[in-house]
């Protein structure tokens, strides 16, 4: 599992990880009575949630684990599937090691493109945790990046709610970090109030707990497993906190419309959704697909509005003709995929050119001479001419099954680039595993060319896992079978 000061998932340890992102949804774990509660699921006249609502757990390894069998966001989605006439469906975008500046980056990417209707940010721990190797967040771009990250989904009426990291060792006194941890989390309660969102006050939770629950002051073991990530009483915990804070969330803002809105191929509906099971009489959602701002007079939704080029939707709601709440605007985007490459009797197997020499960063491969080149059976490092200073890329092509967007990741040991259609999708440095996506791409069925590039100035083994993910949202390891040249 996480190694716990760098916050990466080891190469080692990424096929059991892989395994662990097959945990099907629909598996049969028993729903949480608590949980239930706090949701308000059992009372339709209560429940503040809609079909169609789409939560996105937006932050680092804590929230990327808590897909786990007794992670929180499980715990959740457990209790949402014994209520199947609330169709909800839950995303998580955790991603080890990332910071605020890291989910702001990829905030379009991994959040807005799911169109949410609800997005729980539970980020900082890192902000503060990778101080001590000098790569944490200056506080004033800590703030600053919460309030750009809230600001962009709160224009496209997404109701937001703010979590406070937890804890970095869970002893109470004489921890390293406490004092800045303490800090940051102030930072949150700030912005939240600034702003006007939820916020669910997880570091408060948590020292709570462990005053009453931790009198022998243990560094780890009570809500984490390693001083940071969650043990199951810690996902407990958050996944109380969590549902507590979205109900006050949705509650605090009925009247507010909510457009689904993401990047699309060919065609798609537009939902716009109201988190009301008592409506006023006269209400009415009005909305323009013209940029203008709506009046009682535009066209009042009532249906999924069909979309088939570029169109921002902008919508608001009024009561007896007045006003009621503010313009929110989404922009749905047409989205043309890569074409597929034809290729006259694709071969089995990728063209491996290897690079003899000391590159001390990633080489322009267009520069070189290949010291050799073989075909191999995918990602094959075997029987190199040597096993140190060298560089490496694997070239050709895989198979795409069906026209959709797809996501790439991967794991290795040394620097690493994968490039799909001459589009770098991956960038890993020496360390870091797994590699982080860089975009989500769109492609048509068929095959797309594939380059998979290394430098190892001082590496004796070599490996590399890649991971596709496709509109199925399974995600699976491409295999030797699925490499052609």
């Amino acid at each position: 599992m996480p190694e716990i000061h760098m916050n990466f998932i080891r190469f080692s340890a990424l096929m059991a990880l892989l395994a662990l992102a097959q945990i099907s949804w629909s598996s049969a774990w028993a729903a949480d009575e608590t949980l239930e509660g706090e949701l308000q699921l059992a009372s339709p006249k209560d429940c503040p949630f809609v079909s169609g609502d789409r939560i996105v757990f937006l932050g680092d390894s804590i929230t990327w684990n808590a897909r786990e069998a007794d992670g929180f966001i499980t715990l959740l989605y457990n209790t949402f599937t014994a209520h199947p006439e609330i169709d909800v469906k839950l995303f998580n975008a955790g991603i080890s090691g990332h910071t605020v500046p890291d989910c702001q980056e990829r905030l379009e990417r991994d959040v807005i493109s799911l169109a949410p209707t609800i997005v729980f940010i539970y980020i900082g721990t890192n902000d503060v945790w990778h101080s001590l190797s000098n790569a944490g967040t200056p506080v004033d771009k800590y703030e600053a990046g919460l309030r750009d990250l809230i600001s962009r989904l709160r224009d496209r009426g997404v109701t937001v709610v703010l979590a406070t990291p937890g804890v970095i060792g869970e002893k109470r006194s004489g921890n390293q970090l406490d004092t800045m941890l303490d800090q940051y989390c102030e930072v949150s309660r700030k912005v939240a109030a600034d702003m006007g969102i939820t916020l669910c006050d997880l570091r408060k939770a948590f020292v709570d707990y462990e005053a009453a629950n931790n009198p022998t002051d243990k560094e780890s073991g009570v809500l984490t497993v390693d001083k940071v990530h969650l043990s199951p009483d810690g996902n407990a915990l958050v996944a109380k906190m969590a549902a507590k804070s979205i109900v006050e969330a949705l509650k605090a803002e009925p009247l507010v419309p909510h457009i689904t809105s993401c990047g699309f191929l060919d065609s798609r509906d537009a939902t716009i959704l109201i988190h009301t099971n008592n409506p006023p009489a006269g209400l009415t959602i009005n909305y323009t697909t013209d940029a203008s701002d709506p009046t009682a007079s535009s066209p009042a939704y009532s249906q999924p509005i069909k979309l088939t080029k570029t169109t921002t939707i902008r919508a608001r709601t009024f009561v007896n003709g007045q006003p009621s709440s503010p313009v929110v605007s989404a922009t749905s985007t047409l989205i043309v995929p890569d074409p597929a490459a034809t290729v006259a009797a694709p071969s089995s197997g990728l063209t491996r050119l290897f690079y003899d020499g000391h590159f001390p960063s990633m080489p322009d491969f267009s520069k070189l001479s290949a010291t050799e080149t073989k075909v191999t059976q995918g990602l094959d490092f075997a029987n190199l001419p040597k096993d140190h200073d060298l560089a490496l890329q694997f070239n050709g092509y895989i198979k795409v099954p069906q026209t959709g967007f797809y996501d790439f990741s991967g794991g290795c040991n040394t620097m690493s680039e994968v490039y799909i259609d001459d589009r770098l999708v991956i960038r890993g440095n020496e360390g870091t595993v797994p590699n982080i996506p860089l975009t989500r791409t769109a492609l048509e069925a068929g095959l797309h060319a594939v380059s998979v590039r290394f430098n190892a100035p001082w590496q004796t083994s070599l490996g590399f896992l890649l991971v596709i993910q496709g509109p199925d949202h399974n995600r699976h390891e491409i295999t030797k079978d699925d490499y052609f040249h």
